[in-house]
């Protein structure tokens, strides 16, 4: 009996890790969002990205991708994408078989993979220029980037510390790709999502310090 109990618990473990609430207040006020067209897509409904919001909350900033359907076995992408453009240059579907077609000048991706009937979160690239590859991976779990969807499995949410990504605006787009060696299928792409990082409290107080101390320095001169 007790072998019974601590498998369910062990169970119930796995399906809460897989599926939880979503931790950022998606109905406040800061919430930008793009929506895309239903049924555009190219693949199942599993495929189809319905919208992508942004907002940031404390020092975390916050992405939200919402699907047509949840993933299943049947259903998939096996590659869910946010590519991030803030800079000059960056990739294309040329130079990453990660980036969607279609898209130009990426210079981060955030991804979740679907792997064994469920949704992990996987890599986090950074574009760092020449032949392929033109990425360096990093885990997000080692950066403290948190992943989870909701419970109907159809929302999936990034939580990325304050920090990690460089301050200022940018572009973020959602996609879902089947990256397969020597080809690679798009199923969706959305429309461009303006942004803006701002700084986290901490540095935002040392750029303050910083100035005060640089004004009252040529005022003594």
């Amino acid at each position: 009996m007790k072998k019974l109990y601590y498998l369910a618990v062990l169970a119930g473990l796995h399906v809460g890790f897989a599926q939880a609430a979503l931790i950022a207040n998606w109905g406040a006020a800061g919430v930008v969002t793009i929506l895309d067209t239903s049924g555009d897509q190219a693949g199942g409904l599993a495929a189809d990205i319905l919208s992508v919001k942004f907002v940031t909350q404390g020092n975390t900033n916050y992405f939200l991708m919402t699907l047509a359907a949840a993933p299943s076995t049947t259903t998939f992408s096996e590659a869910y994408m946010l590519n991030l453009d803030y800079t000059p240059g960056g990739a294309d579907a040329t130079g990453s078989d990660y980036i969607a077609n279609g898209l130009t000048g990426i210079d981060t991706l955030i991804d979740a993979h679907y792997s064994l009937n469920n949704l992990l979160a996987k890599d986090y690239h950074q574009y760092i220029g020449g032949a392929n590859p033109q990425f360096n991976t990093q885990n997000q779990a080692s950066l403290g980037i948190l992943y989870n969807t909701d419970l109907s499995g159809t929302q999936m949410e990034w939580a990325v510390p304050g920090g990690i990504l460089p301050n200022g605006g940018m572009t973020v787009y959602g996609s879902t790709i089947n990256p397969v060696i020597n080809r690679k299928v798009t199923h969706d792409v959305t429309l461009g999502l303006t942004i803006t990082i701002v700084p986290e409290p901490g540095s935002m107080v040392l750029c303050v310090m910083g100035a005060a101390a640089l004004g009252l320095r040529r005022r003594r001169a």
